[in-house]
């Protein structure tokens, strides 16, 4: 070899570069995009349902100690409009005048409710027997699952 060619002999070539092909970020994207999804799914649900789940499950707290003879029924009655007041968010609840957020087809039988309501809870001797009890804790139930969200959210949603 002659002198000029012996310092070629041993350089070695750049290494190629790294090239990323566009398929590989969209798994990466695509699974990025779909936890923001879910993420945003489950603060919706936590914001906008939470409230009616934990308000019904104090409902089925209060039937249980009902039954098992920690409360009397007029206790049990005056519990449950209680809970039915903080979970609506209302001060009073009035037969003539619903809640804001109901809808206005319900007026009929939130007036029945609560002319039932009342009676149970202020007339002094008024039939509070096992099956009137249960149907207003179904009745009670029916408005917590349907108006206990308490949350800004709904006003989007809706």
């Amino acid at each position: 070899m002659s002198e000029a060619n012996s310092g070629l002999v041993d350089i070695v070539e750049p290494a190629a570069p790294i090239v990323v092909e566009a398929t590989g970020w969209l798994p990466v994207t695509g699974v990025i995009a779909a936890l923001l999804v879910l993420a945003l799914l489950l603060f919706v649900l936590w914001k906008y349902k939470l409230p009616a789940y934990l308000a019904l499950q104090r409902l089925r707290k209060l039937r249980k100690a009902l039954q098992a003879g920690e409360l009397t029924p007029h206790e049990a009655v005056l519990m449950l409009a209680l809970e039915l007041r903080h979970a609506l968010g209302v001060r009073r609840l009035l037969a003539d005048k619903m809640p804001q957020q109901f809808k206005q087809h319900e007026h009929t039988r939130w007036a029945e409710f609560m002319q039932g309501l009342d009676a149970m809870l202020y007339q002094h001797k008024a039939d509070l027997g096992a099956d009137r009890l249960a149907a207003l804790f179904t009745q009670t139930a029916y408005w917590l699952r349907r108006y206990s969200r308490r949350s800004t959210l709904k006003k989007i949603i809706n």
